[in-house]
């Protein structure tokens, strides 16, 4: 096994920081801002729910045939500039045709394409710098995937705001063209393919108001996960990786909870830090597939406080799981 730390070519470095600032950006636009927008169209908590655990679900379900395709494939690189150009299409769907059928098909092809760029990300930082600076790339991609986050949040916001909430899915179509130069800056010669096996891991005024709260939600999350991305990627070779999902899981409960308590949007918007320190894609993933259906249910027929502590629970379940596969 390669051990040794390798010496990439700095256009490559730049590349991947780029590729995951942008990457970043292009996913962004079909999430947070998606339930805001189809909720324009007459969509009903249930529905939304719906479309996004279907997006969810796909991605979940895309997760282990995504990693064993990334495993098999040389080219890498093509894979992820093939979900690029999937996420393009799907945006173009939803701008073009925010009808259930076509949405759910746009949600299913963005949530399967998207389970492609982690282990992909992953693979190639694995087969750039080599394993022994392996946690540190993977710190500063993050560290640049949640600056992008902030950047396409504060973007979009303004886009729906000053132009309209369909603007938003044209501007990540937009974006997959400097994303896709980003990864033709990494050069192929610069990834050991061999090393990079062993990466497979794991009304106007109101609803504009609306726009602006969840762009400053989505904001404080990112930039939270932005300060904590680095320093997590340094502890995670230092402590091991339990202790720190341990600390993300326990967060999450607490959320929950204190969402139901309040109304005031700069106390929620507060709250959102808590979501920076909890962030865990697994957790994030599978959140998504199971709980975003019951809870869009939830909050339709007995209001959002439900739906929030519905929320808590499924975290204190994962909590405590958490805690039992911990180290003693």
């Amino acid at each position: 096994m390669k051990n040794n730390t390798k010496r990439p070519a700095k256009r490559t470095l730049q590349g991947l920081d780029w590729l995951n600032f942008l990457l970043a950006d292009v996913q962004a636009g079909v999430g947070p801002f998606l339930a805001i927008y189809l909720a324009k169209y007459g969509w009903n908590e249930e529905l939304v729910g719906t479309a996004l655990a279907v997006g969810g679900i796909a991605g979940i379900i895309a997760q282990t045939p995504a990693g064993a395709l990334v495993d098999g494939a040389r080219s890498k690189r093509a894979l992820v500039a093939a979900g690029i150009i999937a996420l393009a299409v799907g945006a173009l769907v939803i701008a073009v045709i925010p009808r259930v059928w076509p949405v759910l098909l746009a949600q299913v092809l963005i949530g399967a394409s998207s389970s492609i760029f982690i282990p992909a990300i992953c693979a190639i930082s694995l087969g750039v710098v080599g394993h022994r600076l392996f946690d540190r790339r993977q710190g500063r991609n993050q560290t640049f995937n949640s600056a992008g986050n902030v950047m396409a949040a504060v973007s979009m916001g303004l886009l729906a705001y000053y132009v309209s909430d369909r603007a938003i899915f044209f501007f990540v179509m937009a974006l997959a063209i400097p994303t896709l130069w980003a990864l033709g800056r990494i050069r192929a010669d610069d990834i050991d393919y061999e090393l990079a096996r062993g990466a497979s891991t794991q009304g106007r005024q109101e609803h504009v108001a609306h726009v602006m709260f969840m762009s400053a939600c989505v904001v404080t999350t990112q930039f939270i996960i932005t300060l904590l991305a680095s320093w997590a990627g340094v502890k995670a070779g230092d402590w091991g990786r339990k202790p720190l999902p341990l600390i993300g899981f326990a967060v999450l409960p607490v959320r929950g909870i204190l969402y139901t308590l309040t109304g005031s949007a700069p106390l929620l918007i507060g709250i959102q830090v808590l979501d920076g320190i909890g962030a865990i894609t697994t957790a994030v993933g599978i959140g998504a597939a199971l709980s975003q259906a019951i809870a869009g249910g939830l909050v339709h027929h007995y209001g959002s406080h439900v739906g929030f502590l519905f929320l808590a629970g499924v975290a204190s379940a994962a909590l405590a799981t958490q805690a039992a596969q911990a180290p003693k």
